[in-house]
């Protein structure tokens, strides 16, 4: 009873694989007579048969020829590609070759009907309808990182930029890797890249692709074409706060590429947030301390501030660096300057105390010569008959005429 028992099982099982192999047939001809939702009905029909036999990587084939279809239907694309790929990884796993091939050639047909579009669109010029195929594409693929960049490429020389800060935005979250990772695409002859290792290595397991290669990134390409792009377009949008965001995250990611500090200091000026323009200033002196331009600004906006101490400090480091720098000396004149009404109020405050008197005048004299000196300096750089007047004037105050005669 118990061997006849074995004999009805292997019986059974026997007729099972006959059924599923014949209802796959059945499915393979309604596809190929794109009768496509007769397919999909015998599919779910033998969907619990297949699973875990020799027959389930030919199931998904099918499956995806079903969505597929003869006219390759672009809004099943995802679902068909999902299809084929779960073949490979079917039969790479059981190291089998039954409709991988068939599997690998429909996924390239996908992937060349973008392409195709994509590659005549440039030729005819017209970069926003391949940058939308290559976004396309890029959507389907998201692992291949040369697919994304011609999305990129193509959305900037289109100057629609709002899509291409969309691109920027998406490759500076997704290119979070050391290295580049390339393989060469059996069915492309060309060299494509991958975000990640893992991405490359499975594409070579599948025999999609050979050759691969991993390379040192390049920085300057996320700093410069990245980052620096991302914010430029920022403002051209007249974005100021996202401007600032972008180059807050390349400060802290290249902390030593004073061009982001520059950028952001500029863009923070253009608000009209004096103390915060100062900060960035520090920011930037503090990775270029030799920075004349930056040492001149930050006097300015000092002076603009009243903070005349720094003022004066920032006008002296100015003209240490660039001794030919004319506008430091005359603001840093001006900014000792600034302090005459004071003087002049603790003089008239003063009468009758001749002690508070004298140091007022002792005050006034000290800053006429310090004024005197910086005009100096300005004046033989080059002679401004405005700067002559000023200290024929100064000359006079602190007892100086023959200097003031001479000048006269």
């Amino acid at each position: 009873m118990k061997k006849i028992f074995i004999l009805a099982f292997c019986f059974a099982v026997t007729l099972s694989a006959i059924a599923q192999k014949k209802e796959l047939k059945k499915v393979a001809k309604l596809v190929k007579s794109d009768k496509l939702e007769e397919a999909f009905i015998a599919l779910e029909a033998v969907k619990g048969l297949v699973e875990g036999t020799k027959y389930e990587s030919q199931y998904h084939y099918l499956r995806g020829k079903r969505f597929l279809g003869k006219n390759e239907n672009e809004n099943h694309h995802s679902k068909a590609l999902k299809e084929f790929n779960t073949v490979l990884d079917i039969e790479t796993i059981a190291r089998q070759d039954n409709f991988s091939e068939k599997a690998i050639e429909s996924i390239n047909s996908i992937y060349d009907f973008y392409l195709d579009k994509a590659i005549k669109s440039i030729r005819a010029q017209n970069f926003e309808a391949s940058a939308q195929q290559y976004e396309k594409l890029s959507k389907l693929i998201p692992e291949r990182r040369d697919v994304l960049r011609n999305a990129l490429f193509s959305y900037r020389d289109a100057e629609n930029y709002p899509k291409t800060i969309m691109m920027l935005e998406e490759l500076l979250k997704k290119e979070q890797a050391s290295n580049i990772y390339t393989a060469f695409n059996v069915h492309t002859k060309k060299m494509n890249e991958f975000f990640t290792k893992e991405s490359m290595d499975k594409a070579v397991s599948l025999k999609t692709h050979m050759q691969p290669q991993e390379t040192g990134y390049q920085e300057n390409i996320r700093a410069d074409v990245y980052y620096a792009s991302l914010a430029g377009l920022y403002l051209k949008e007249k974005n100021k706060e996202k401007a600032l965001e972008v180059l807050d995250s390349a400060k802290k990611e290249f902390p030593t590429k004073v061009n982001f500090f520059r950028d952001h200091a500029a863009i923070v000026y253009g608000m009209n947030d004096k103390n915060a323009y100062l900060k960035s200033l520090d920011e930037v002196l503090s990775l270029t301390p030799n920075d004349s331009q930056s040492w001149f600004n930050y006097g300015v906006v000092s002076q603009e501030l009243g903070m005349t101490s720094k003022a004066i400090e920032a006008y002296d480091k100015t003209t240490i660096i660039d001794p030919g720098n004319r506008g430091a000396y005359i603001n840093k004149a001006l900014v000792i300057l600034s302090k005459e009404q004071t003087i002049i109020d603790e003089l008239n405050n003063s009468r009758g105390n001749s002690k508070k008197r004298n140091a007022a005048k002792d005050k006034m004299k000290e800053m006429y010569l310090a004024a005197i000196a910086a005009f100096e300096k300005a004046n033989e750089i080059k002679e401004d008959p405005a700067i002559i007047s000023n200290l024929i004037l100064m000359y006079k105050e602190v007892g100086q005429t023959e200097k003031a005669k001479a000048l006269e």
